[in-house]
């Protein structure tokens, strides 16, 4: 499991010491870090710190990203800020493109801009963004354009979004990007904290069960990652550090569609069409549950079941 971990305020994880950020990620079974590299411009946090994060990183065999807050209109001072951290020996970058590029007016041509100038200036590099989860939430956003990137990474916080856990989280997001066409490598964002953690507010608690269920669930993505190791709970750690000692296992990976699709006795293309998505509503309302066509936890246990 290619598991990474993001770092927005990088004094506040484990102190800002790059030695104590990689032991932690080591016990925890941490690929790689996504580290906040800057706004529109490069953040001084991170200009004190890359050096030695970059090189301990890689000394120890992970790799190391970064990220910026994207807003329209300033790509070309972004531009700047990632070729500067490609300058420090990044191994790629991650744009967080998020309300702005909706409101205020149609960004469609600055995306393009954008992301034709980061195809330009950087050829050869692995470059990413990271979207809201909920596409028919946003459906004005700049999709296709930032979809000639290498790969999306929605951010799917099942704390953020309701109460229900994180099955239920997954199972939307993926309703919500099986809609999407032509869009690069899918590698989502979980969550580390939950409700009365000091980290926002966010309605739902965080549940170590949560956090084994979204990494079931995603495991076979090219890679998967969390948010953040300031803010990650003292439960998040000691989930990830007892998969990797052995004290805890993944549950079973979720039912695939071509699963579903055969318990319900319908075609088996693995495509969640409108054919399927009666199916299931059907299903759903035949054992009482709540007919929204979506297999969330209480659906996949009637179907096995």
């Amino acid at each position: 499991m290619n598991l990474g971990m993001w770092i927005a305020f990088i004094g506040n994880a484990e102190g800002g010491d790059p030695d104590r950020i990689v032991a932690r990620c080591l016990s925890a079974g941490i690929k790689w870090l996504a580290v906040k590299s800057g706004d529109s411009d490069r953040n001084k946090a991170w200009s004190l710190a890359a050096q030695r994060l970059v090189k301990k990183a890689h000394d120890a065999g992970l790799k190391i990203y970064t990220w910026n807050y994207s807003v329209p209109g300033t790509w070309r001072r972004q531009i700047l800020q990632i070729e500067s951290v490609f300058a420090d020996g990044v191994d790629g970058h991650i744009v967080d493109a998020e309300l702005e590029w909706e409101t205020g007016g149609d960004h469609h041509a600055d995306a393009q801009a954008f992301v034709d100038a980061l195809k330009i200036h950087f050829p050869d590099k692995w470059l990413a963004h990271a979207p809201f989860a909920w596409c028919s939430y946003h459906p004005s956003w700049p999709y296709a354009q930032f979809a000639k990137l290498n790969a999306v990474c929605p951010q799917a916080y099942w704390t953020e979004h309701d109460d229900h856990g994180a099955l239920a989280t997954c199972a939307q997001v993926d309703a919500e990007w099986a809609k999407m066409q032509g869009q690069p490598s899918f590698q989502p964002i979980g969550v580390t904290y939950g409700a009365g953690t000091g980290w926002g507010k966010p309605p739902g608690a965080f549940h170590g069960s949560d956090l084994l269920q979204f990494l079931a669930h995603y495991q076979k993505c090219d890679a998967l990652s969390l948010y953040s190791m300031e803010a990650a709970m003292p439960e998040c750690w000691s989930t990830l550090e007892g998969l990797q000692t052995g004290l805890i296992k993944l549950p079973d990976p979720p039912l695939t569609m071509v699963q579903i699709q055969n318990k319900l006795g319908i075609k088996a293309d693995g495509i969640r069409g409108p054919q399927t998505v009666a199916a299931i509503k059907s299903f759903q309302m035949a054992h009482n549950l709540v007919p929204d066509g979506i297999v969330g936890p209480l659906t996949e246990a009637a179907l096995r079941n």
